[in-house]
């Protein structure tokens, strides 16, 4: 048994490219920045900032939300589980990727400054955007526990 879940707080890094397929399907590959702070030490030394960057895939009814409505610069919260992959290159060269398959997403606003008008929109949810199947396969509503004939909570 093993566990492989990545959950990544952060600012997206470009514009989505969305992939449609002839079967139907779609893609989008996004990329997500997530800084860590400097700080200074206590002899002085100066730690910089470092930031991770982390490739996304999001599929299906997910990726359509992303194409719709994640843009770059976008603060963004992601749910899902790290995949490693190889392909070869163009130049016939084998690569090596490794990537975060999004289950889950909520879109937490841009960074940008935005007009009052646009604001409400980029802080929906992906599962409020299309009726929350997405955020159903991840997890299940608990079952509610056998009502007892008193009233004491135990």
């Amino acid at each position: 048994m093993g566990v492989n879940v990545q959950t990544i707080l952060g600012n997206v890094g470009g514009e989505p490219r969305i992939s449609n397929f002839a079967d139907g399907g779609s893609a989008a590959n996004f990329s997500v920045a997530v800084t860590d702070k400097g700080y200074t030490t206590k002899d002085g030394r100066q730690v910089p900032d470092h930031t991770e960057w982390f490739n996304c895939v999001a599929k299906g009814n997910l990726a359509n939300v992303i194409a719709q409505y994640v843009h770059k610069g976008d603060k963004i919260y992601c749910e899902g589980k790290t995949r490693t992959r190889e392909y070869v290159g163009s130049d016939n060269v084998p690569h090596k990727i490794t990537e975060v398959i999004i289950e889950r997403v909520e879109l937490l606003g841009r960074l940008a400054v935005q007009d009052a008008a646009a604001q409400p929109q980029q802080q929906d949810t992906a599962a409020q955007l299309y009726g929350q199947p997405q955020q159903q396969t991840i997890q299940q509503p608990a079952a509610a526990p056998p009502q007892k004939d008193d009233d004491l909570p135990f």
